[in-house]
């Protein structure tokens, strides 16, 4: 009895298309804002090619560079930042979508400083 040829064969699956995410862009607090309070809600803008995408966030917040993992993976696209010292801040943003697709965020560093009750913010981007 001979053996018979072996051949490879491929079955094709359902295909899925899933873009990469972009990074997200700082809305608010804008350059310069000054604000009449000692909280700071940071606000940020998302864009996904795949509409029907469920996407969350990753905010990264705190006064050392990196900063330190705050929230996970919440569907809000704020983040409230009560902070009262003269200091300064960093803070990131990484955005999720339902298919493991992430997209890491540029950090931000914030510059704060009291001054007659009002909370000056300067940011910059950082490497």
């Amino acid at each position: 009895m001979t053996p018979s040829p072996t051949f490879p064969f491929f079955t094709e699956g359902n295909v899925i298309s899933n873009h990469s995410l972009f990074a997200t862009s700082l809305s608010a607090p804008t350059t310069y804002n000054v604000l009449s309070a000692v909280a700071v809600t940071l606000d940020w803008k998302e864009s996904d090619v795949d509409i029907d995408n469920t996407l969350t966030y990753d905010v990264y917040f705190g006064n050392a560079n990196p900063p330190v993992l705050s929230e996970i993976e919440i569907a809000a696209s704020t983040f409230d930042a009560s902070k009262v010292a003269t200091t300064t801040y960093y803070w990131r943003i990484d955005i999720n979508d339902n298919n493991s697709v992430k997209s890491i965020g540029q950090a931000i560093v914030c510059l704060a400083q009291t001054s007659t009750k009002k909370l000056f913010i300067n940011y910059r981007l950082i490497n």
